[in-house]
């Protein structure tokens, strides 16, 4: 069986584009979280990528999980995709790591934010396009 193949290419502000090698010219698009509407919230990019990166390692890690059991590439990619965008979102907030706290209930917020209402946000973007 011939290994499952794609290309992810970060593209900054403008987000981030996969495609898979059975089908190079399809090309889908994650929007960066933080588009330019949003310009005040970009403080730092430095270790965006890297956040993006170890986002979408995380996300190919779990990507099979998130959508109950079904096991297509492109799934894995955009649940991939998305938790890496998500990831760089946070970094770029401010100078420096972004700030863990939690809130009453003991959840765990970055940057005062739940994770998965940032993911959930995005993945709306992404479903609207």
């Amino acid at each position: 069986m011939k290994p499952k193949r794609a290309v992810v290419i970060r593209s900054g502000a403008l987000g981030a584009c996969y495609a898979l090698s059975s089908a190079p010219h399809d090309v889908h698009w994650v929007p960066a979280y933080w588009t330019s509407d949003h310009a005040d919230r970009v403080v730092d990019v430095t270790g965006a990528g890297n956040g993006f990166l170890g986002g979408l390692c995380a996300g190919l890690d779990e990507g099979l999980d998130i959508r109950q059991g079904e096991s297509t590439i492109e799934v894995e990619l955009i649940v991939a995709v998305i938790r890496g965008t998500i990831a760089a979102s946070f970094i770029v907030e401010q100078v420096g790591l972004p700030i863990m706290t939690t809130n009453e209930l003991g959840t765990e917020l970055w940057n005062d934010d739940l994770v998965r209402d940032r993911i959930q946000r995005l993945e709306r973007a992404v479903g609207d396009q």
